[in-house]
């Protein structure tokens, strides 16, 4: 049986423990003057989180997006605080934001979310632990000054340095500083370019801590389990693209990137394309795959629609290259303009490792 990835007390004081392979939330957490939190509508796996000593200016970040490998960034405050006698890491964060960029179950959970947007603490099961708190009980969290906060949601945050989350109004009141965290989403950039790109932008004194998992040593598993393991969209598309003799890592990456952003923007867009890799409804129940293996063909699963994106375009001959490559990118969106965009941000990709 899977490990539980959230646990969430609700607005009644009863604990929602959501299925243990994935977290769905629950409706009883709704009531009359809830706060309300945006939908999940995107995907967003964060690359690198920098914690700076003073504010990440607007002109920092924009220096940093300035490169084209760069796919997005979320400035958040980040701080130090004490949860009872111990320290602890928190991220001020607007949860229908913030959600995206977290491991998908914890991100489909709408109990976690309006837990925290009513001002509830939110922390890793790591943290949970370590404090030894519990879900629903309220414990004074200090700053620079005291908040009695209630523990509402323990998740899968997958946030190095990080035991938890408060909303924005929440690390103002514990004196968090605002922008001196920010999340960075680079799935193609090697992590010694893309520490130095950022170094650069924010200052010696930043402090950058690595998301991106450290590629393992040894053979990768066979399709149906594969993409399981896979903990970036980078190595999402490394792994789909070995389902496909001749197909590049960063063709897959190209598309991913030109489609959705990564996962950023996944629909249904006016066509009706739907998930990371916007597949039409009718293309996806001939191509779409169950690639992690949880029983479940899901198209706004990135694990499940890439692969998937693999195989259509292999089928397409795109693993042959040269023309046959630029055909099967035109049978997945009929522009030669497209294709253009395409292969040129995949050369962008190739060119940086």
């Amino acid at each position: 049986m899977a490990a539980v990835t959230v646990l969430v007390a609700d607005l009644r004081g009863h604990t929602i423990r959501p299925d243990e392979r994935a977290a769905t939330g629950s409706a009883s957490s709704t009531t009359a003057d809830d706060p309300g939190v945006a939908p999940l509508n995107r995907v967003v796996t964060p690359d690198l989180l920098v914690v700076s000593p003073r504010r990440i200016s607007p002109a920092a970040v924009a220096e940093v997006e300035r490169s084209r490998t760069v796919t997005e960034t979320l400035r958040v405050r980040a701080g130090r605080v004490r949860l009872g006698s111990k320290r602890a890491g928190l991220l001020g964060v607007d949860p229908s934001v913030f959600r995206a960029w977290t491991p998908l179950a914890s991100a489909k959970s709408d109990a976690l979310w309006r837990a925290l947007a009513h001002d509830q603490l939110v922390l890793s099961f790591a943290a949970r632990d370590a404090h030894r708190v519990g879900l629903d009980r309220t414990y004074p969290v200090t700053g620079s000054r005291t908040l009695p906060m209630r523990l509402g949601g323990v998740a899968e945050l997958r946030l190095a340095g990080v035991d938890g989350l408060v909303t924005e109004p929440t690390a103002d009141g514990l004196g968090l500083t605002a922008d001196t965290g920010m999340l960075v989403n680079a799935p193609a950039v090697p992590m010694p370019v893309l520490k130095r790109l950022v170094r650069k932008a924010v200052g010696a004194d930043a402090r950058l801590v690595r998301l991106r998992p450290q590629a393992t040593a040894g053979p990768r598993p066979e399709r149906g389990d594969g993409t399981a393991a896979a903990d970036s969209y980078r190595e999402l598309y490394e792994f789909a693209a070995s389902r496909c003799t001749g197909l590049s890592w960063t063709v897959l990456a190209a598309i991913g990137q030109v489609e959705s952003g990564h996962g950023r923007n996944m629909g249904p867009s006016s066509a009706g394309a739907l998930g990371p890799m916007q597949f039409m409804p009718a293309t996806w129940r001939s191509y779409g795959v169950d690639g992690d293996g949880d029983g479940d063909r899901d198209v706004w699963d990135p694990r499940d629609a890439v692969p998937a994106a693999a195989d259509y375009l292999c089928a397409s001959g795109a693993g042959d290259g040269g023309r046959s490559l630029y055909r099967a990118v035109y049978a997945y969106n009929h522009s030669d303009a497209y294709v253009r965009e395409v292969l040129a941000t995949a050369a962008v990709y190739a060119a940086s490792g």
